[in-house]
This record gives structure tokens, C-alpha cells and sequence, in this order.
């Protein structure tokens, strides 16, 4: 699949889908530094606006650094379905130069795309939070990522079977 029609499907697959609430974007704002550092990140923010965000600022896991992949793990359920397009999307425009990018930089997407997979097979019930069209579209990111090399495959099956249960 071409990398612009899968963002496109994943755009469309994610469009509708509520904003978690403010009180939604992890458990406890106050538990730690890290709790309240992503809540203030994700604060009133739609998935398109962190995308910007990722995708335009200069060294971006430095200047928005609640966007530090091990900083998502964070997220509520809900959180996490609603900002997933964004991470998606980034991974997917990242992953085609990672190479190109210097070793720090580059560790991060990766551990962006494990924790997607991490997060993703932390749901018992795929079904209860991602419609049809979303479970396509993550099958479809799941392949390409393969596709373009990434290799923990046993992760993404397990994923892969969940879709198709």
C-alpha cells in the first residue's frame, strides 16, 4: 500500500472520534511528573494539532517531550484511540528515512512503533474501542511497518490475529 492512501485511510477511519475529555488523558494528573507533564501535553488538543506538532518542530521528541514514546504508555484507553492516528501517521512518514536520521532520533520512532504494538495488544477487546474501519487501517500500518522492515513480527501477529478474531 502507498504510503499517501494509507494515511489517507487512517485520516478518514479516525476522523470522527471523540475527544477523551481533559479529565481522560491519563488516570491521575497528580500521580507523578510524567502524569502531569503528558495531561498538560495532550491538554485540549486534537490528534491533528499533536501531529503538527510532531511532524514540524525541530527535533521534536526534544521540544514537545511528552510526545517521548515511553511518555504514551500513560494515556487512558481512551486517550490513546483517540491520539493513535497521529502516532500512526508520524511512524509512518518517519520510517521510510529512518536511517537518515541520527541514532537517537531514530531509536525513538522505533520505540514509538513498539509501544503502539505494546499499547495495541494491552486491549483485551480490540473490537470494544476501534470500529472496522479503524481495525483496517491499523492491519494495514501494521504491514507496511513490516514491510518496511520492522522486525518484531511475533508482536505485530499477535495484533494481527486480535484484528481478525
Amino acid at each position: 500500500m502507498r504510503k499517501c492512501n494509507l494515511i489517507s485511510q487512517i485520516i478518514n477511519a479516525f476522523k470522527d472520534i471523540p475527544y477523551p475529555g481533559d479529565e481522560n488523558i491519563v488516570d491521575n494528573p497528580s500521580h507523578c511528573p510524567e502524569c502531569k507533564e503528558v495531561s498538560r501535553a495532550f491538554n485540549k488538543k486534537h490528534w491533528k494539532e499533536v501531529l503538527l506538532e510532531l511532524k514540524f518542530s525541530l527535533m521534536s521528541f526534544l521540544k514537545f517531550p511528552a510526545i517521548i514514546p515511553d511518555s504514551f504508555l500513560l494515556l487512558t484507553s481512551k486517550a490513546f484511540q483517540f491520539y493513535l492516528p497521529a502516532f500512526l501517521i508520524y511512524c509512518i512518514d518517519k520510517i521510510d528515512t529512518i536511517n537518515q536520521y541520527d541514532e537517537i532520533i531514530s531509536d525513538k520512532i522505533l520505540r514509538m512503533i513498539d509501544i503502539i504494538i505494546f499499547k495495541l495488544n494491552y486491549f483485551s477487546d480490540i473490537k470494544e474501542y476501534f470500529n472496522t474501519q479503524q481495525r483496517e487501517v491499523i492491519k494495514a500500518f501494521l504491514e507496511y511497518i513490516v514491510d518496511k522492515g520492522y522486525d518484531d513480527i511475533d508482536e505485530v501477529y499477535k495484533i494481527l490475529k486480535k484484528l481478525n478474531e
